[in-house]
């Protein structure tokens, strides 16, 4: 008999004020054998926990967020002690039948309903301590095959800001090392992006378009500028989290892309973002963790091709116009400098731009075949405006 049906019945008559309270995030697993199901993991335990006791596993960073269960048979306390009980200190958990719960470092141990954000604190927390405290940052091929899009975000995010704390006291080498630290969690970044099956991305109601995010600041020296505009996506498993920022339906709406079954889907989707509508780049669950958009995806590449054949797109200008959808009509001053400015960048970039027209030859035979000649006269469609 395992633990598991061992203490069921003690679980099922405990009440609510009987049940432990604690959190730990998984930093290390190890393998009892290679015969059994058994693991062990370490941690830091925020709370009490002792032999006997149920936990409940989550990985917050996957996207099918499925919760777990297993049982503690063995601990170790901070002095490698075999104990029966341990509070608020480093711990090893023996867990029956673990092996097929997907357990992993960022994993995060908990009691049954705890609340979410509790849990998300100790994931990153978690996450911080192994790959940015211990690790500096830097991640093998196993930990990059094993972490999710979500983990690898929240690792990037954390490094990135520990680098900003830090950077008054970097040596020249240190900052060029974890300038290149930076280089590869982005990489790692960038590939689970593209090899997701489905992303969380922010669409604006009133273009029907992806929605555009720019800052619009005022300058020392008088005027105003604005960042370039960029996305927001997020895996699956933060749409939620995605879906209380952006809470205001009246201006946004959540769409999953899937990568379809030609696996083209997202691929497609920021080739479109990008190249044809302007965004310059993605959010990355916050705005902390950001790519540039040749960084994801290269621009298409027409060498060869006849210019007729080529696709006619101004994503330079095409920017412009869908910030100025997604503001309207100007109501507070605000919105009118902002106004103001995205129709001054647009009009710098109209010129520049390609466009297709409709024309007519004038008085032409309308099933003959159209050879234009020198001095021909030209109708071209024009609404009033």
């Amino acid at each position: 008999m395992g633990l598991k049906d061992l203490f069921k019945k003690q679980e099922t008559e405990e009440t609510a004020q009987d049940k432990p309270t604690f959190k730990l995030g998984v930093e290390d697993v190890y393998k009892i054998s290679d015969d059994s199901l058994d693991l062990v993991v370490t941690g830091n335990l925020e709370g009490t926990l002792k032999v006997g006791d149920f936990v409940w596993l989550t990985n917050l960073g996957d996207d099918n967020g499925t919760v777990r269960t297993s049982a503690i048979y063995a601990m170790e306390n901070a002095q490698r002690e075999k104990v029966f009980e341990v509070t608020n200190e480093p711990v090893a958990l023996w867990l029956e039948d673990a092996m097929p719960l997907g357990i992993k470092k960022g994993t995060v141990l908990h009691e049954e309903g705890a609340d979410k954000e509790e849990i998300y604190k100790t994931f990153v927390n978690t996450l911080g301590n192994v790959f940015v405290g211990r690790q500096e940052g830097v991640l093998t091929q196993r930990d990059i095959d094993t972490l999710s899009l979500a983990d690898l975000s929240e690792i990037a995010r954390v490094f990135l800001l520990y680098c900003h704390m830090n950077a008054s006291q970097e040596s020249p080498e240190e900052h060029t090392a974890n300038v290149g630290k930076i280089e590869q969690l982005m990489i790692a970044v960038r590939d689970k992006l593209l090899q997701a099956d489905e992303l969380v991305t922010v669409y604006s109601k009133k273009t029907e378009e992806p929605y555009l995010f720019s800052q619009t600041q005022q300058r020392e020296e008088g005027g105003f500028i604005c960042s370039s505009p960029m996305i927001f996506i997020a895996p699956v498993a933060y749409e939620e989290r995605l879906a209380s920022r952006f809470a205001d339906t009246e201006i946004f709406e959540l769409r999953r892309i899937q990568k379809g079954e030609d696996g083209k889907g997202i691929e497609n989707f920021f080739l479109e973002t990008f190249y044809q509508n302007g965004a310059t780049g993605v959010h990355l669950v916050t705005e902390q963790t950001s790519l540039a958009a040749e960084g994801i995806i290269a621009a298409p590449d027409y060498t060869g091709v006849a210019e007729e054949d080529i696709p006619v797109t101004n994503p330079d200008a095409m920017r412009w116009i869908l910030l100025l959808g997604q503001l309207g009509f100007p109501q507070t001053e605000e919105q009118k400098i902002m106004h103001g400015l995205y129709y001054r960048f647009l009009c710098l970039e109209l010129p520049k731009a390609k466009f297709l027209t409709p024309i007519k030859l004038e008085n032409a035979d309308p099933n003959a075949q159209i050879d234009l000649q020198s001095g021909e006269k030209l109708n071209v469609a024009i609404l009033p405006g």
